[in-house]
């Protein structure tokens, strides 16, 4: 069994744009493992989350994706929303069957909004969280840049750090 690794953040909070960066492209073909530099591991990669897709759109994809992906046991590398909406429910899709084929569910929560105008309150995505099997990465590097391509520098840096340590 895989990892599945989440980049969490609200709507336009820039989680596509860090996925990019990672594995430095705009495409990621279904039945295709990526690979990011440095990191040990390859990844399925799924770079729109629940906000973009809906929920039930969202599973669909991502079991799409993990049941066309070569070899068993791959990792996950997606976007995600911690949504309480009655029919987009970040809870309720991590319960999902697509999830229970993971050893480890990664959320990276991506403290800050790209253009700093919102921050997550961290406290609280835990706590709603909290009956689940959920290991919480706090990604805020970013935090003291004021320019926006060194924030994502940063930002890209800091989660290439935490995979290391987790791969």
């Amino acid at each position: 069994m895989g990892n599945a690794i989440l980049i969490t953040g609200f709507n336009n909070w820039g989680k596509s744009t860090l996925i990019r960066s990672l594995f430095n492209r705009h495409r990621f073909d279904f039945g295709t493992l990526h690979r990011i530099q440095n990191v040990n591991t390859d990844f399925v990669v799924e770079p729109m989350s629940n906000d973009d897709l809906s929920e039930n759109n969202f599973l669909a994809r991502l079991t799409q994706r993990m049941t066309q992906a070569p070899g068993n046991d791959n990792n996950l590398l997606c976007a995600f929303c911690p949504t309480r909406e009655r029919n987009n429910d970040s809870l309720r899709i991590l319960s999902d069957n697509v999830f229970s084929h993971f050893d480890e569910i990664y959320l990276f929560l991506l403290q800050y909004k790209w253009d700093y105008h919102a921050e997550l309150i961290v406290t609280e995505i835990q706590s709603y969280y909290n009956t689940a099997n959920i290991d919480f990465r706090v990604i805020n590097a970013d935090q003291p840049n004021q320019d926006d391509q060194q924030r994502l520098i940063v930002k890209t840096q800091q989660v290439v750090d935490e995979l290391r340590k987790i791969f």
